[in-house]
């Protein structure tokens, strides 16, 4: 697979940064349950791939991966872990285009809904040394890329940032070309990186009217569907790409993305499953697919495909990110402790890493280094108006034996957000621990009231266990 990207979360997230600039999720992890959290998963969940993979929807002298390799903001070498098994492989790989696309909302945990990014950014990637001898000219260099049509040329233009000239090229040929149903798809490309949804649209549509079995078009429309929240459209299209090429691993993964969207969440396991067994060294589909297992808390899955995304992808710090959270679910706190710290090294803001590296040296029993992250988090002018900042800090508190700042902590939680259960939970831990218990049942009073999922009012049961 040449380029993950995708549009597909665990315990300690707060800040997206795989596509920026945009209004952090720390705003929307305030829906964490036990069992994940609402803003990795956004990272995750909102990555819509574009790219074509496969050498089975080769036209002849063109290459399908030259038109629709379109991905996610995460290109370049690292984006190309899988090595052309043929020289015409190596032909299909030779010209990639990404485009940044579209959040979405995130997935498994419900939260407040993204707000949407522009599609901004194409990239140029994943060039194999040509296989065939170069020709008799002094100038050349092995390995450069020599532009044989239209597409091509195209191609190269968007790579150096001529999205207008990409799409003047394309335009004049289709003067003289009408039916060209790669060219058509050629100029939603060059319109979707210049901005323009409907003229993309418009365009791949015309590439599909004009050969209804063309899979680039089909599954660029299905990405679309999904940039636009209509996900039965896209689970329809990628559907019938599916059927016309059953191993296109990232039509699999924006499938599995779909499901999840629509709440379908076995359907999303099995067709994220399924990209994996495709493309089993993806980084990403690794992440996304180890992120699922936490939530499942099937955890030895969940440290095997995260260490292996690291492995595959160890500058990613979304990959570390997840390993540290399922490191922390086995227990193997001193280790997720490492991930954390380098993912933080690699990306010195992200707060996912810094409430992930707090929560794990809470674990670990480092509650001096806890508080003290965790402190440096809620003066975050963004990470401060988060609730999950505050109640992790007060949980800290709490077992430093600091009661009232741990409920005052865990007060400001509960302004923040009154209906965050895990905030009503540790303040009746809290209270039961200092056996407060009037005050502690008067709080499990409270949670019982809410309409929160079954784990977190048994969490809230044993909270109140010492007062019973």
């Amino acid at each position: 697979m040449a380029l993950p990207g995708s549009v597909a979360a665990s315990t300690a997230s707060l800040k997206s940064t795989k596509l920026a600039p945009i209004v952090s999720p720390i705003m929307h992890a305030q829906k964490m349950s036990a069992s994940g959290s609402a803003a990795i998963r956004g990272q995750l969940s909102s990555r819509v791939r574009w790219s074509v993979h496969s050498a089975n929807v080769t036209v002849p002298g063109r290459a399908p991966e030259m038109l629709a390799q379109l991905g996610s903001a995460r290109v370049g070498p690292a984006g190309c872990p899988h090595a052309p098994t043929s020289s015409t492989e190596a032909h299909h790989r030779r010209w990639i285009m990404a485009i940044n696309v579209a959040r979405g909302p995130a997935s498994i945990v419900p939260m407040r809904p993204r707000m949407l990014l522009p599609l901004v950014c194409l990239v140029f990637a994943c060039q194999p040394e040509r296989t065939n001898p170069p020709d008799d000219d002094e100038n050349e260099t092995v390995g450069d890329p020599v532009p044989k049509d239209t597409v091509e040329k195209a191609a190269l233009l968007l790579q150096k940032g001529d999205a207008p000239g990409a799409d003047k090229l394309v335009s004049d040929a289709l003067v003289e070309h009408p039916d060209d149903h790669e060219l058509w798809f050629s100029k939603g490309v060059a319109q979707q990186a210049l901005g323009n949804e409907p003229g993309a649209t418009s365009a791949f549509e015309k590439a599909l009217a004009l050969k209804p079995e063309f899979v680039p078009a089909m599954h660029a429309l299905a990405t679309v569907a999904m940039t636009k929240r209509e996900f039965d459209k896209a689970i329809a299209l990628y559907t019938k790409a599916l059927e016309l090429q059953p191993d296109f691993a990232d039509a699999h993964y924006n499938l599995g993305v779909a499901y999840l969207e629509t709440g379908k969440r076995a359907e999303a396991l099995a067709a994220i499953e399924h990209a994996a067994e495709l493309a089993p060294d993806d980084a990403e589909i690794n992440v996304q697919l180890a992120d699922m297992y936490i939530g499942l808390d099937r955890y030895d899955e969940a440290v095997a495909h995260a260490k292996r995304a690291v492995d595959k992808a160890p500058n990613d710090p979304l990959a570390r990110i997840v390993y540290g959270n399922a490191l922390v679910k086995k227990g193997e706190f001193q280790a997720a402790i490492g991930q954390f710290e380098a993912a933080i090294a690699q990306r010195p803001g992200d707060l996912d890493a810094r409430l992930g590296l707090a929560r794990a040296q809470q674990r670990a029993g480092k509650l001096d280094d806890a508080a003290a992250g965790l402190q440096a988090l809620s003066e975050d002018p963004e990470a401060g108006k988060s609730a999950v900042v505050w109640a992790d800090w007060g949980s800290v508190l709490a077992k430093q034996g600091d009661l009232k700042g741990a409920l005052a902590k865990l007060d400001r939680a509960l302004e923040l957000d009154p209906k965050f259960g895990a905030a009503h939970v540790r303040r009746i831990g809290a209270l039961a621990g200092a056996k407060r218990c009037k005050d502690a049942k008067a709080a499990h009073a409270k949670l019982a009231k809410l309409d929160v999922d079954p784990r977190t009012k048994a969490a809230g049961d044993t909270a109140l266990a010492p007062c019973k």
